[in-house]
């Protein structure tokens, strides 16, 4: 360090992920641009990337006990317990010298606006799902929604990752514009097509196929196993690759990838190893076409629109993209045009053949559609100004 730091931030992150969370990335980034003093509390998960920034303004502490497998019930709330007591002790330790606190997620929502509000400081929330919307779905939703209230109510600044999004969380919790920004879920970067042959020397793939790609959890709620049994119908000269991290813990996970492989032909290729970010991008530049389905019965999946990592991803990199058929994806395949809408499965051959009659023209709009939507440039003055961290 040079210490010519203007301000110092204490970011808690207590999720093992940061490597796959690219508005967070991009959020600490924007935060260290004016040469502020950026400190990130996370935890380290077996068998997951640890994250790295080029920012010599940027420290990633890393609590010491690894985390493995799901922590839910009571395991999860000691381990919470465990890792709120290794952020206070931090910060007693840096002798109260920070002057924000920055809570990523809910849980660490809940640390950043306690500390902030017992050390008189400023706070900001990162927010990342809509609780309000689901309270009526189950007790833990319920809960969810009322301690997120709180800390809506307490922090000084919520940076949220959509428009829509917003206004959904404005109307509940009557909150005023003064106190939110938005903030896509991408990377700090300018979209351009950099073809790679990542993938192909990767799984020993022939260069003159084309490369279907997927990132992101195995679930339902992306409609991962009705993509896999799509694709049969999809014709041999495309492989799809289906990409995610899997800590080899989670049985639920096993299971669901059991069911993948059971339904996928030999054109199918099922990744599980977590890379890092930068990793990823190459193994991103390597495919032809993105793939983003949702099931979108949750109000919070229906209204995913710019908080879509994999979207903004595949936007980056060129790729034209072929998603679920809903209103806030809307933005992508009609008012840019980059890419094609479906309903199920059934309908993934037609998409494809569609974006390769004009694949050029779905690039083009693709890197457009980027620059114009996700791009971290669009919002980074506002989040400056909001968290005065340009002051």
């Amino acid at each position: 360090m040079n210490g010519t730091h203007r301000k110092r931030v204490a970011i808690a992150i207590p999720y093992a992920y940061l490597d796959s969370m690219p508005g967070v990335k991009s959020l600490c980034n924007i935060l260290a641009e004016p040469g502020n003093l950026i400190d990130i509390y996370t935890i380290k998960k077996e068998n997951y990337t640890t994250p790295t920034f080029a920012s010599e303004f940027i420290r990633v502490i890393i609590y010491g006990e690894v985390f493995r497998g799901i922590k839910s019930g009571a395991s999860g709330v000691l381990f919470f317990l465990k890792y709120f007591i290794f952020y206070a002790k931090s910060i007693i330790a840096s002798l109260n010298r920070y002057d924000m606190h920055v809570g990523i997620g809910l849980r660490g929502g809940v640390i950043a606006v306690i500390a902030a509000r017992i050390l008189r400081r400023h706070s900001v929330y990162y927010s990342m799902e809509l609780y309000c919307t689901e309270k009526s779905t189950s007790k833990k939703n319920w809960v969810n929604s009322l301690v997120e209230g709180m800390v809506f109510k307490l922090a000084n600044v919520i940076l949220i990752q959509d428009l829509s999004r917003a206004e959904i969380i404005k109307k509940h919790y009557a909150l005023g514009d003064n106190k939110i920004a938005i903030l896509p879920n991408s990377i700090n970067t300018f979209a351009k097509r950099n073809k790679t042959t990542y993938l192909y020397d990767e799984h020993e793939i022939p260069y003159n196929l084309n490369i279907l790609l997927y990132i992101g959890a195995l679930s339902d709620t992306c409609r991962v196993l009705e993509l896999v049994k799509g694709f049969q119908r999809v014709p041999d000269n495309w492989v799809l690759v289906v990409h995610s991290k899997w800590d080899g813990y989670d049985k639920a996970i096993e299971g669901y990838i059991n069911k993948l492989k059971a339904a996928a032909n030999n054109r199918v290729i099922i990744r599980t190893k977590a890379v890092a970010l930068d990793q990823l991008t190459e193994l991103i530049d390597s495919a032809d076409v993105g793939v983003a389905l949702y099931d979108s019965k949750s109000m919070n999946v229906h209204e995913v629109g710019l908080s879509s990592g994999k979207i903004g991803h595949y936007l980056a990199s060129g790729l034209p993209i072929v998603v679920s058929s809903q209103e806030s994806l809307s933005i992508f395949t009609e008012n840019c045009r980059a890419g094609i809408t479906i309903n199920g499965g059934d309908e993934l051959a037609a998409a494809l053949d569609t974006i390769k009659s004009d694949y050029e023209g779905y690039v083009q709009r693709s890197v457009a559609c980027y620059n114009k939507y996700y791009s971290i440039e669009n919002y980074k003055y506002s989040v400056l100004k909001a968290t005065k961290c340009s002051d």
